[in-house]
């Protein structure tokens, strides 16, 4: 169903899988999302929020929500949401700044309902780093969009990515596993885990990096080069400060 249809829609899908389960639904995954890469001051962003938002957090919210009044699971005494939100969801990432908001807002907004009701609900929030998935080709866009078109056609290097097997295989390994450990999960190459370990545990020097890498990959965007794979981004950073030092530029990082 598209999860963009509106309550009603939310509605229908819900009574859908009730009727299809007839014992009741003892696990919801929400894995709905879609991703974006711009500048964000480039962004429609009355569009983007509009649609990002409603994708990557209120529709997956609203469809739990359904789903757990509609099936009884406090009644009941039971229930397990697998959330799919992002690394982008745990720190800032220049170039994806509406992408990241809805993910935060998707792991702020189950974390907390699982302190609420942790007496019977079990919630996983999954966070994973780049997957070779369709995604990348389903990237958000608008026809009124500044660089529309490398918008959507912008793709992180294979390199970069996790097959989508070894992605599954270790959602349910954190599924499957004791709550006390796998209530967050993330799940990704590096760097992407170094990314998401200086985010929790290093905030100073995650914003120091932050704020060296958002202009390397506002120019590789600008190339519709990938900004996510670090040897291409590494080449980057030396290419600038090369021509730093040779007095071709009047900064280190691109301006």
């Amino acid at each position: 169903f598209d999860i963009l249809g509106g309550l009603e829609v939310l509605d229908e899908a819900v009574s859908n899988a009730l009727d299809a389960a007839e014992v009741g639904i003892d696990i919801i995954i929400l894995n709905a999302g879609q991703y974006f890469c711009a500048p964000a001051l480039d962004t429609n962003v009355d569009e983007a929020l509009s649609d990002l938002m409603q994708v990557n957090f209120a529709s997956p919210v609203q469809l739990a929500h359904k789903l757990m009044l509609r099936d009884r699971w406090k009644e009941r005494k039971h229930g397990h949401i697998v959330t799919i939100s992002s690394l982008m969801g745990r720190g800032a990432a220049p170039l994806n700044a509406v992408y990241s908001a809805s993910k935060h807002a998707l792991r702020g907004y189950f974390h907390s309902l699982a302190a609420e009701e942790k007496s019977w609900l079990r919630v996983d929030v999954i966070l994973p780093g780049a997957v070779n998935t369709g995604l990348w080709n389903a990237s958000w866009s608008s026809k009124n969009e500044v660089g529309d078109d490398k918008a959507g056609q912008l793709q992180a290097d294979d390199r970069s990515k996790m097959p989508v097997e070894r992605c599954v295989q270790l959602i349910i390994s954190s599924m499957i596993g004791p709550s006390y450990m796998f209530f967050e999960s993330w799940i990704s190459r590096n760097p992407g885990l170094l990314w998401v370990y200086l985010a929790s545990y290093e905030p100073c020097t995650f914003h120091v990096l932050t704020n060296i890498i958002a202009p390397l990959r506002l120019s590789m965007w600008k190339k519709g080069e990938d900004a996510l794979y670090l040897p291409t981004m590494l080449q980057h950073l030396l290419k600038s400060f090369l021509e730093y030092i040779m007095g071709r530029s009047e900064s280190v990082l691109p301006s």
